[in-house]
């Protein structure tokens, strides 16, 4: 009897011990999913900086209305 007792505890205490591990397991997946979704915005930070991919996502524009543009729209909007 007392050997049918120390064998089931045993396998209880085995269930348990896979269970924890499998809790921890989880987790470090888990951090590391965060910590590599973080690394990868940093490089991309990094990325975006240099020079000639900024030249390509953003080139080189002129910025508002020119100044005819402006002219017309004080005549017509009758500011001057």
């Amino acid at each position: 009897m007392l050997r049918t007792f120390l064998h089931d505890w045993t396998l209880l205490r085995r269930g348990d011990h896979s269970a924890a591990r499998l809790q921890l397991d989880r987790e470090e997946l888990e951090w590391q999913r965060t910590n590599g979704k973080a690394q990868k915005e940093k490089e991309f930070r990094e990325w975006i900086k240099r020079p000639e991919i900024l030249r390509e996502l953003f080139p080189e524009r002129t910025g508002g209305f020119s100044k005819e543009t402006i002219e017309k729209i004080e005549r017509e909007l009758q500011l001057l």
